[in-house]
């Protein structure tokens, strides 16, 4: 008798830095722990079936609700529901999925799916919203060889230890290292329409100030980054705190070893700390004029 094929996932990875996403952070700011409690149970779900739930919002809020025992904690049904209204804004649930099809799923959920089932046999993938060049990003980024679903890696050989530093750059010394560093490739503003996807308005400003460059690893990544960080801000405050941090790296851009990672990490708190500083300046103001007015007051 042939053996059932699997569906679901034993297990699957989360990223160690997981609290700092945006858009964990964001929903954590919003929510509180709730949020990080319902989220790891819903990818608990996704994925033990496979990458999508045949299920309205209303059915997993309340098969959520259940699983976490929430009425202990005077927690109700919509509130769950209102998370996972938002995790579709954030584009956590896929909303045309979810509308035509009735199924929950998302494309970051068929990514970790297909890294995480790539020794299977292919079958078919009904409500699958992956791209081919999505599908071969994955691919590559995970080091997948599409044509016979292996592991390109050989983690016996010395030259694919990817827990090591390589030969080459273990004996590079450190001048070359600076002068590399250093190195100002003009040619990139002009090799950005070679890119395989469309790089954003404020991805091409950093490439045309020579602070990143189009060779990065991971610069896609960096890209879609900022389309996500564009989403889930303010547009008029995103671009006050991309000026900043632009400035700021620009300061210090010699000492920066990986300009991408340092953006990143530098436009996330500098959005964290100017979110209501208008307000905030607006209310220090108010109360200052006040105080004034009352001392004006007393003078009288």
């Amino acid at each position: 008798m042939a053996r059932k094929l699997k569906v679901g996932l034993d297990y699957f990875p989360i990223d160690t830095d997981i609290l700092l996403e945006p858009k964990i952070k964001k929903l954590m700011k919003l929510y509180g722990a709730e949020f990080l409690s319902i989220y790891i149970c819903f990818l608990t779900m996704v994925y033990s079936s496979g990458y999508y739930l045949e299920m309205t919002l209303d059915e997993l809020a309340d098969s959520i609700w259940t699983s976490l025992d929430f009425k202990n904690f005077e927690l109700d049904v919509e509130y769950v529901k209102t998370i996972l209204l938002k995790m579709e804004e954030c584009h956590m649930i896929d909303s045309l999925s979810l509308e035509y099809d009735g199924v929950v799923t998302s494309k970051a959920i068929q990514k970790q799916f297909l890294a995480s089932t790539y020794r299977r046999k292919k079958t078919e993938r009904p409500h699958w919203i992956l791209s081919p060049e999505e599908e071969e990003k994955v691919s590559r980024f995970y080091g997948i060889n599409a044509n016979n679903n292996s592991i390109n890696v050989d983690i016996n050989e010395d030259n694919a230890d990817i827990n090591s530093v390589s030969a080459n750059e273990s004996t590079q010394s450190k001048s070359k290292k600076e002068k590399k560093s250093k190195r100002i490739d003009k040619l990139d503003r002009f090799d950005i329409g070679k890119l395989p996807f469309e790089p954003n308005y404020y991805v091409c400003c950093l490439i045309n100030d020579h602070l990143l460059s189009i060779y990065e690893p991971y610069i896609q990544e960096f890209n879609d980054f900022i389309k996500e960080t564009i989403a889930l801000w303010d547009k008029e405050l995103f671009i006050r705190c991309f000026r900043y941090t632009r400035d700021q790296v620009n300061r210090s851009h010699s000492e920066i070893e990986n300009m991408a990672s340092y953006f990143v990490i530098s436009l996330q708190n500098n959005l964290e700390k100017m979110e209501g500083y208008d307000e905030r300046m607006q209310k220090w103001c108010e109360e200052v004029d006040l105080y004034l007015k009352k001392i004006a007051f007393k003078e009288n």
